[in-house]
């Protein structure tokens, strides 16, 4: 019982730095970075970051700044060492794992490092929509389709309307084939919402089975909602060999 008491107490102390309050000096140095980097005077930006993290040691959101700095001048290496200074002062810096994870995923192709940070980012804060379609896009990239449509379906649970969602599970489950489970995850989309994209999926499902009565189906479902998709998914029909 002491031992629990003991870690319940270290691990508050350890969030106090993080979560208190920059002295006045340091916050007035960080206002001014982040007016800098409002008006694109980058230098300018990283002189006052320095500044506020020199005054006041445990000023994450200090880094994160000077981290997303160095993205738009196209330092990714730098702002990968600020995102990990981001980290080191607060392992719960949800933000600081998702740059890490866009780094590793959209510029160094990495993608089992990108999963990784990922992964980390939805442990601390499984909300995020848009964390879970990145994980399905790498594991799409890596033709890890079970995976994918894993992720992406938590996403659409979070979003029925997520269009993001809808192209990574569309993707994966074409190229994994598995059009059953397919099939089942857009009818529960589909009663969720009105959104016309499950319905444009299932409609492209029915064609890879050549069941060209459900696709048209589908179709005429989207013909009351969409005219634009249901012209795409009219082409497509057109165009299969039944």
């Amino acid at each position: 019982m002491l031992r629990l008491v003991l870690i319940i107490i270290t691990g508050f102390l350890m969030m106090l730095p993080a979560n208190a309050q920059p002295p006045k000096n340091a916050l007035i140095a960080y206002r001014e970075g982040v007016t800098f980097r409002e008006k694109a005077m980058y230098p300018e930006a990283i002189r006052s970051f320095k500044k506020a993290a020199e005054l006041y040691k445990r000023y994450d959101s200090a880094y994160l700044q000077m981290g997303e700095i160095c993205l738009k001048q196209s330092m990714a290496d730098t702002a990968v060492l600020y995102y990990n200074k981001a980290l080191a002062i607060n392992p719960q810096q949800v933000f600081a794992y998702i740059a890490l994870g866009d780094i590793y995923r959209n510029i160094k192709a990495e993608f089992d490092k990108a999963i990784s940070y990922y992964s980390t980012a939805l442990r601390i804060d499984s909300t995020k929509k848009e964390t879970w379609c990145n994980i399905a896009w790498c594991y799409n990239t890596e033709k890890q389709y079970d995976s994918a449509i894993l992720y992406a379906a938590k996403a659409l649970d979070l979003d029925n309307d997520y269009k993001s969602g809808y192209g990574e599970l569309g993707h994966a489950i074409r190229a994994s084939k598995k059009f059953a489970e397919g099939l089942e995850q857009f009818r529960k989309n589909m009663s969720r919402s009105a959104n016309p994209l499950p319905v444009l999926y299932s409609g492209l499902i029915y064609i890879e089975l050549k069941d060209k009565e459900n696709a048209l189906k589908m179709y005429e479902r989207l013909e009351k909602t969409d005219s634009t998709i249901a012209g795409r998914l009219k082409r497509q029909i057109e165009n299969a060999k039944f």
